[in-house]
């Protein structure tokens, strides 16, 4: 599992995305910051760093404040950061109002879903294929950026990257429908105390988008961890819309996180006549 600790700072690195996550009371000065993006960029290898050409984005949780920085690929602060408006793709932040439900079923269109929760997943063989197989019918982009279209799934080159995406996130949320068949995965990348959460692989079903099904994985992901922040690259531009009160604008300064909890996820699965519910017994 990728947490690090440092100098005395405890973090989370994703070494595929090159993303830090923080959480701390106490203020981290840019010294401290620096030395440990120093430390990780002039050890790429010792850190598994996927891309040594990526810039590093680092996020921090200080009590109910959002900080973001950007560091080069040698470790460098990026100063010049132009602030984005809440309409442009990029980060946002949000914590959603909890349910008192551990959701593990439900329904859409009478469609009945189940969805598991997998800590620090370590796949076997057959689950990395079922996973590079769905990637790659249904976001082959990433398949693309990375390189790896010209490989056969249950090659070593696929498989290692599997259990990479697999290992980068401390929860690894699986939907599935009624024969089994996955529909969705949601991986989840979160500091030690659980207050702050980066959403890493996001994948749905094509014929299933705009169903909720992401709603409802969203919403145990908020049950399980009812104190994290919850924060991922948005590029949809519907969903911006949504959350633009939530998007991060300024970089190098501090984002105040609301006060309230969001109702976004209660009313998408209420339009949307979505039904959750808790395992039944027995099943």
């Amino acid at each position: 599992m990728p947490q690090h600790v440092i100098g005395s700072l405890n973090f989370y690195f994703h070494p595929v995305q090159n993303v830090l996550l923080f959480s701390t009371h106490n203020p981290i000065s840019s010294e401290q910051l620096e030395a440990v993006i120093r430390e990780i960029a002039q050890n790429k290898d010792q850190y598994n760093v996927q891309d040594p050409q990526m810039p590093f984005d680092v996020l921090i949780r200080q009590n109910n404040q959002l900080l973001a920085y950007n560091f080069d690929e040698e470790g460098h602060l990026v100063l010049d950061s132009s602030p984005r408006a809440i309409d442009q793709e990029g980060l946002f932040h949000f914590q959603f109002q909890v349910t008192p439900d551990h959701i593990e079923r439900f329904s859409v269109d009478h469609e009945e879903f189940s969805l598991e929760q997998m800590s620090n997943p370590q796949l076997n063989n057959l689950a990395k294929d079922e996973l590079s197989v769905f990637i790659k019918t249904n976001f082959p982009k990433h398949f693309e950026q990375w390189e790896l279209m010209n490989h056969a799934i249950d090659s070593a080159e696929v498989r290692a990257h599997a259990a990479l995406l697999a290992s980068a996130s401390n929860k690894l949320y699986v939907i599935r429908d009624s024969n089994n068949a996955l529909c969705a995965v949601v991986g989840i990348s979160m500091t030690s105390d659980e207050r702050l959460a980066f959403q890493s692989i996001t994948v749905t079903r094509a014929d299933l988008r705009q169903k909720g099904l992401m709603a409802a994985a969203l919403q145990r992901i908020s049950n399980d961890s009812p104190q994290a922040l919850l924060t991922a690259y948005v590029v949809n531009p519907g969903i911006r819309e949504s959350l633009g009160e939530a998007a991060m604008t300024k970089y190098n300064q501090a984002n105040v996180v609301a006060a309230a909890k969001s109702n976004f996820l209660n009313t998408i699965l209420s339009e949307r006549e979505i039904n959750l519910s808790q395992l039944r017994p027995g099943i």
